[in-house]
């Protein structure tokens, strides 16, 4: 008699498979947003422009590699390049570009000065808890 011989593989599941990814079409994404479109656009590149570079769609589109992998710490580190590296020293000395780069930022939500409203509460709260400990 011939024995046979079972093996099983325990598969792993991979919740994001294309991590890396998401991460560089996000930096892409972000980077095009801010550099606008070149003087000497073409019409397809202007009609797409149109269609697809407009705020709401960036955001959607941040949101979704966001969902898919890549961190908001990422998104927040690449703000910071932009604005402090002197790679994107021609994004920098455009003001337009520093403009969409702020409202990109504002449209986020995830700007590293500005706190959520439920963190805002919860230490509001908890300072009202211990101002009536206090005072009892």
């Amino acid at each position: 008699m011939s024995r046979v011989r079972i093996q099983t593989k325990f598969l792993t599941q991979n919740s994001f498979p294309l991590i890396k990814w998401h991460e560089e079409h996000m930096e892409k994404l972000i980077i095009r947003y801010v550099t606008g479109l070149p003087v000497d656009a073409s019409n397809w590149q202007k009609r797409m422009n149109k269609k697809y570079g407009k705020l709401s769609n960036i955001v959607k589109n941040i949101n979704y590699d966001i969902r898919h992998g890549a961190n908001k710490e990422q998104v927040i580190s690449l703000f910071s390049r932009i604005r402090k590296d002197s790679f994107f020293h021609d994004i920098q000395i455009n003001k337009e570009s520093m403009e969409r780069l702020d409202s990109l930022e504002r449209e986020l939500h995830i700007s590293q000065h500005t706190h959520s409203i439920r963190t805002v509460l919860q230490s509001l709260s908890g300072n009202a808890d211990s101002q009536f400990v206090l005072h009892s």
